[in-house]
């Protein structure tokens, strides 16, 4: 895993018990979406989430290559990220996706 944040009303504060968990993941791009390692760790996570809070994550995984794609495109995802985006692990995502 390249990164992983938290963003969107939890990130605020502003959610509640009827809000996604919105967790941003980036993979290396060397390992395919599809992998079934990746998969079932991505699968585990949201378990996971749901078991703590009792809300679903909403998880957005892309990989490292794919980002910077968005960086320069600009969706409304990226402005969301870098409005209230709280890194967890991994690289600086501001950092990250500033490398082209």
């Amino acid at each position: 895993m390249v990164h992983a944040s938290l963003f969107g009303s939890a990130a605020r504060g502003d959610g509640d018990v009827s809000s996604d968990i919105d967790l941003f993941v980036v993979r290396p791009s060397k390992i395919d979406a599809d992998d079934p390692v990746w998969r079932r760790q991505i699968d585990q996570l949201a378990e996971s989430v749901r078991s703590w809070t009792g809300n679903h994550a909403g998880i957005s995984e892309i990989s490292d290559d794919q980002l910077r794609t968005l960086a320069d495109e600009r969706p409304r995802v990226i402005e969301d990220l870098h409005e209230d985006a709280i890194d967890l692990a991994g690289k600086d995502l501001r950092k990250v996706m500033e490398l082209r």
